[in-house]
């Protein structure tokens, strides 16, 4: 994989005969960091919408961009606020694995969750495989577009080492 890109990945069980039948899957963000430059870095979007009219011209999808800067991993609505794709909200990424990190981070949190008034820190399950200098995150439910708006960017995961 080419070190810097983020790749969403359907997260279905292995039961699925077809992608429309994982469509209401959640999704597994595989995060490959570039670790040439100074900071380990990578980017990605996701695009949305239902697969199966063409409603995606009448404004029903969306679009975000997520970005890992070697410690946070963040989310932006890439695509105007009048795209509004109604499944999307309710679409989570409910794993998440983190290649090119060269130490195990002491907690990852949940920066989402920790948006709420009155939350503490929300760490996540996680970790780190030494061999492929992976963090995986499992147990996750973080929106994909979720009080989102154009260009505004909130922050999903810190690793904190």
């Amino acid at each position: 994989m080419r070190g810097g890109a983020i790749l969403p990945v359907l997260n279905f069980a292995d039961s699925r005969e077809s992608l429309l039948q994982a469509i209401d899957d959640p999704i597994r963000l595989e995060i490959y960091a570039n670790t040439m430059g100074k900071h380990p870095e990578a980017s990605g979007h996701l695009y949305l919408d239902d697969g199966e009219n063409h409603n995606n011209r009448h404004h029903e999808r969306t679009q975000v961009r997520y970005d890992y800067d070697g410690t946070k991993v963040t989310v932006t609505k890439s695509i105007g606020d009048d795209n509004l794709y109604s499944r999307a909200a309710t679409k989570i990424i409910d794993e998440v694995m983190i290649f090119g990190v060269d130490k195990p981070p002491k907690k990852v949190l949940n920066k989402f969750a920790m948006a709420a008034r009155g939350q503490g820190e929300v760490e996540v399950h996680h970790v780190y495989v030494a061999s492929t200098k992976m963090v995986h995150l499992w147990h996750l439910t973080l929106p994909i577009d979720e009080g989102l708006f154009h260009n505004h960017t909130i922050d999903l995961l810190e690793l904190v080492f």
